[in-house]
């Protein structure tokens, strides 16, 4: 990236001052953008530079343009450098604003003689990406974006004025170009951009194109950053995640609680937990899988023993389904109160006569239901009684 941070002083104009922050940004003075159908007003400019340690710490926040006098920055700076540091870092959080001011913020950075780094914040964008060039080493958050565009301006007076100010436009545009075509890995790729509106680039893009150095992780976003970015132009919705975050860290707390754990316990914690209770979920799993094997067969063990003696074929599923629903210990109450069957040749006796002598009953004198019963059960019985009828043995 350039790391040369001179100027051309013939830039700076008395008569004009223009503003490329956005085409709805149309005066110098007090600048409102619209956002989700309601002006806001833009976040205001703030440049601070403080001593850290060995280097100095320099904060660019809102929309660059001097609400007081470029002096205060300028004198802070000049403090700091007077005390023997010559390193700088530069935090960039900004939609853009005067191209004339970001080219004085450069020419008094240029004090420090040392290494100038810097990073972005959720958004970098126009004039903010001209002092972005200016560090040997920038980075930005995954989720940032970085804009560049040719400069605007507005301006009003004689036909000298505009004549000079459209000089001064056409300088800058080309003092821009140059910083962009120095830092840019593919010209092209900047040349096909450069005419044609905003080029919006996510922190990746501006990384593989060269205008930045480094992509670091995701940062918070706050919810007046993400208006006006999207008021702007800016084509990736930046999300704020404050209230995301809270409703989370509500989420976690609720989870951390429900396990048995602290309301502040971190995300290892209950990750570690919730695995331990997969386990234990898996293993209880398994012992009900098996508690319920032993179960259908000693159920299926005493029906099949009741089949024939207390209950018939036809009912045994019924006998099972009971068991395996309600248990082994109300199946077998259940089997236990029920007699044995009395088969029907069990109950034959024989007729008695009207002088109280009794005869066997003859083979006719059964009903179906006993010789079916016969037939099935006492086969030699039976053959002998149809014998007797018949004269012959059964051949069924």
């Amino acid at each position: 990236m350039k790391k040369s941070l001179s100027l051309n002083d013939t830039l700076f104009f008395s008569m004009w001052k223009f503003f490329d922050f956005c085409d709805k940004m149309k005066s110098e003075q007090k600048i409102n953008i619209v956002a989700n159908g309601a002006k806001r007003p833009a976040i205001p400019f703030s440049i601070t530079a403080e001593k850290k340690g060995k280097r100095a710490e320099i904060r660019i926040i809102g929309v660059i343009g001097w609400e007081t006098s470029s002096e205060d920055f300028r004198r802070q700076v000049d403090s700091i450098v007077a005390e023997g540091i010559k390193d700088a870092h530069i935090y960039i959080n900004s939609l853009g604003g005067s191209c004339f001011d970001a080219s004085e913020i450069v020419n008094i950075i240029s004090k420090f003689k040392g290494n100038i780094t810097g990073e972005g914040g959720a958004i970098v964008a126009s004039a903010a990406t001209y002092i972005a060039l200016h560090c040997k080493h920038f980075s930005m958050p995954a989720n940032g974006q970085f804009m560049v565009h040719k400069p605007h301006c507005v301006v009003q007076g004689t036909a000298a004025d505009l004549e000079a100010t459209l000089k001064g436009l056409r300088d800058t545009e080309a003092l821009y170009y140059e910083a962009y075509k120095a830092a840019a890995s593919d010209i092209s790729e900047l040349d096909r951009h450069w005419g044609a509106g905003d080029w919006w680039m996510t922190a990746a893009e501006a990384k593989k194109i060269g205008f930045i150095s480094e992509v670091k992780p995701k940062v918070k976003i706050d919810r007046d950053t993400a208006e006006q970015a999207r008021a702007c132009g800016c084509p990736v919705a930046l999300v704020p995640e404050t209230s995301t975050k809270i409703k989370n860290d509500k989420k976690m707390e609720f989870i951390a609680l429900a396990l048995g754990l602290k309301s502040d316990a971190t995300e290892a914690e209950i990750t570690a937990k919730l695995t331990e209770l997969q386990s234990k979920a898996a293993r209880v799993d398994d012992l009900e899988k098996t508690i319920k094997s032993v179960r259908e067969a000693q159920v299926t063990a005493l029906v099949d023993a009741a089949v024939g003696k207390k209950i018939t074929a036809d009912k045994r599923q019924h006998f099972v389904n009971l068991g395996n629903n309600s248990g082994v210990d109300v199946l077998k109450t259940t089997l236990d109160a029920i007699s044995e069957i009395v088969k029907p040749t069990g109950v034959i006796v024989p007729s008695k006569t009207v002088d109280g002598k009794t005869e066997e009953k003859k083979f006719e004198d059964l009903a179906d239901a006993e010789l079916k019963d016969l037939r099935e059960n006492n086969r030699a019985e039976y053959s002998r009684l149809f014998k007797a009828r018949y004269g012959y043995e059964p051949q069924y």
